[in-house]
């Protein structure tokens, strides 16, 4: 090997390895849980909170014969979601979320296939917000024969045509706000899922307040605040819940 290509061939491994660094060290600024969302970490006379390899919220009370397994943002702590995942919970409704490899569910989009696995017990229909979403729909089109009773988007959508979920017949919610940093493309891509996707629009929300982790960079000043917001997002995924569930 001449000098000029052992010193292209150099050139290219430290700029892999320079790559490589930076990605890894990007992967550690995650959005943190306020420390409100924390509160909801904590088990109470409704609900028991387990944290191990996932995120259990169990109802302590009546518990529904349909499960949530959630998919958290894309560099979003998962306990960031505490707060909404604690109210599914109250309403009976036992969520699993998914601790991600790196926070970033596009390394683990076949999580579920595990809970799936692990957990015949009871129907399972799978959830996630923002990038955990698109992760959630593209397991839907990946698996279409699984067991899911459907699918729940929190200010999210599929991928673009190669994951088009127009021809499914899982029953599917698209819930999200009308100040979302990603509004034009969740509008854009509904053309993406089925005829009979039940749409919830939140006037005035915003994407980070779908979570508990503060002001998310590229997004828009929502137009009410966090708790009427997650409110509203509870208020529409028990309605589409409740249908699956009867």
């Amino acid at each position: 090997m001449n000098k000029v290509l052992k010193r292209l061939l150099i050139i290219m491994i430290v700029g892999l390895v320079i790559l490589g660094s930076g990605f890894y060290i990007w992967t550690f600024f995650v959005y943190s849980p306020m420390p409100s969302a924390l509160d909801d970490m904590v088990s109470n006379s409704e609900v028991k909170v387990l944290s191990g390899e996932n995120i259990v919220f169990f109802p302590t009370g009546e518990v529904k014969p349909v499960g949530i397994i959630f998919y958290p943002g894309g560099k979003v702590a998962p306990e960031a979601y505490a707060p909404l995942l604690m109210q599914l919970a109250r309403n009976g409704y036992e969520v699993i979320e998914v601790k991600m490899p790196l926070n970033l569910a596009i390394f683990d989009m076949n999580a579920a296939n595990k809970i799936l696995k692990d957990r015949t017990d009871k129907d399972w229909i799978i959830a996630g917000h923002s990038l955990g979403g698109a992760m959630a729909a593209s397991f839907v089109k990946h698996y279409p024969n699984s067991r899911l009773k459907g699918l729940m988007l929190w200010a999210s959508y599929p991928g673009g045509e190669k994951y088009s979920l127009k021809e499914s017949s899982i029953p599917v919610a698209s819930i999200y706000g009308t100040k979302d940093m990603g509004i034009d493309k969740i509008l854009e891509n509904k053309v993406y899922l089925p005829e009979s996707t039940k749409y919830y629009e939140i006037e005035g929300g915003n994407h980070a307040q779908f979570g508990d982790y503060g002001p998310q960079k590229g997004d828009q000043v929502p137009d009410i605040d966090m708790e009427t917001q997650q409110e509203a997002i509870i208020r529409a995924s028990v309605d589409f819940l409740n249908q699956i569930s009867e």
